[in-house]
């Protein structure tokens, strides 16, 4: 019998745990859905098809706040009441109420070494909604693909809300502070009708933040939160496409001390639709372990 040499067997298991994997578990409200790879782990959750979780494997840090759901029934004449803290990823839209969560056709698209992709098919108010979410071997971006159709019976305005909340337990100190990191344009403007922060210089910066709410006008379609001990990083992009010209980004904090919330919103540009029309979002959740890998991975490509 010929041993194989060393250097082949280490190739051998590093090819094998880096492939992508998916597996799904049940829960009250749906399945979950969790898709792998050696560096990423996230959770997509089929009751209102939302992302769920979303773990740097090297840190094990979970960067989103877990979903907090219960029904509540005043009277048995009554129908049921969805209390719930709108934790992760979730899909809101400008100037409409926030959608209730339902029920998303959830199926399996691709299941490979190098790809996993899921599709989930459901409803939020008007709008019909279809995610695509992908993660690829050797990559710390989980990948969205959100196609929204209007489905009533007369023209709407889409005005696309990615709706984010980190993990309060990693992005908000003890003293109440969470910290932006933004490519934000110097001076303040008014962007769908709302004043933003007037800031003091052009580019990717940090901005210090309490309780209260301010917008944001951006350079780039992204925006990210630093959590303040370990220095890890959660940012969300989009593409300039679809956000520019009257894209913002919105940041709210309120609660008591130690039960605070605090988000990570992208407001696109409103977009008239008729009946029956469609417009695609791409928008990827990607953790970073500092902030000068994140500005690195942002930093505009140069053409070659």
């Amino acid at each position: 019998m010929k041993w194989l040499p060393l250097t082949f067997l280490l190739l051998l298991a590093a090819t094998v745990s880096a492939r992508c994997k998916l597996s799904r578990t049940a829960t009250p409200h749906g399945e979950v859905f969790i898709l792998e790879n050696d560096l990423l782990r996230a959770e997509a959750l089929s009751f209102g098809g939302r992302i769920h979780s979303l773990r740097l494997k090297s840190s094990g840090t979970e960067f989103l706040e877990p979903v907090e759901e219960k029904f509540t029934q005043a009277s048995r004449l009554l129908p049921p009441t969805l209390i719930s803290n709108q934790g992760g990823y979730t899909d809101w839209f400008w100037g409409e109420r926030p959608p209730e969560p339902n029920r998303y056709e959830t199926r399996v698209i691709t299941e490979t070494d190098t790809r996993v992709e899921i599709e989930m098919k459901g409803s939020a108010g008007r709008w019909e909604v279809t995610r695509r979410v992908t993660l690829r071997r050797g990559a710390k971006a989980l990948e969205q693909e959100i196609t929204l159709t209007n489905a009533g019976t007369g023209k709407a305005t889409l005005g696309y809300w990615a709706h984010v909340v980190p993990n309060v337990s990693q992005f908000v100190d003890t003293q109440g502070e969470a910290r932006l990191l933004i490519p934000g344009k110097k001076g303040e403007t008014i962007l769908q009708g709302r004043r933003t922060a007037s800031l003091l210089t052009d580019g990717p910066q940090e901005v210090a933040m309490r309780q209260g709410d301010a917008f944001f006008a951006l350079s780039e379609p992204w925006g990210a939160m630093v959590a303040p001990g370990s220095g890890e990083v959660l940012v969300v992009s989009s593409e300039a496409e679809t956000f520019a010209p009257q894209g913002v980004l919105y940041h709210w904090q309120a609660g008591r001390p130690g039960d605070e919330r605090s988000t990570l919103e992208m407001i696109h540009t409103p977009l008239p639709l008729a009946p029956t029309a469609s417009a695609r979002y791409r928008i990827t959740l990607e953790p970073f372990a500092n902030k000068a890998e994140a500005l690195q991975s942002l930093a505009p490509k140069s053409e070659p």
